[in-house]
């Protein structure tokens, strides 16, 4: 995975999304558990949730999957906008989350030909 640099121009790497708890008890305070748990907590803090990922409404029809394995039954997602005629699609109420399930979303939308409605989709839950 690239580096995410952050607003104050520090490159920091977004955070690790395998990792498995500790097999023991005593492990849970290693040096190593410490470290990778403090370094999760400094991501947080510069923003790297490592929960965005970007889409383009599918032109010509109406629905859109949205796939990221995050994505869950019970997880809300944020629209924002990065271009005109993305921002005129949420403008006009034709943009919404019509199903969610473990590893996709399907989105509803207008059926048009513009090839640019692109979003920056932050997923939370």
């Amino acid at each position: 995975m690239a580096a995410i640099v952050v607003a104050s121009g520090h490159a920091k790497p977004p955070p690790p999304v395998d990792w498995s708890p500790p097999a023991k008890m005593d492990q849970a305070a290693s040096r190593t558990w410490v470290r990778l748990i403090s370094e999760a907590v400094g991501n947080v803090i510069y923003g790297n949730l490592n929960a965005v990922t970007d889409t383009t409404l599918v032109a010509g029809g109406i629905h859109t999957t949205v796939s990221w394995p995050r994505i869950n039954p019970y997880c809300g997602l944020f629209f924002c906008p990065l271009t005109a005629n993305a921002a005129a699609e949420m403008g006009n109420g034709t943009l919404w989350v019509s199903a969610l399930t473990n590893g996709s979303a399907q989105l509803t939308h207008a059926n048009n030909g513009q090839t640019d409605r692109q979003y920056r989709v932050l997923i939370i839950g």
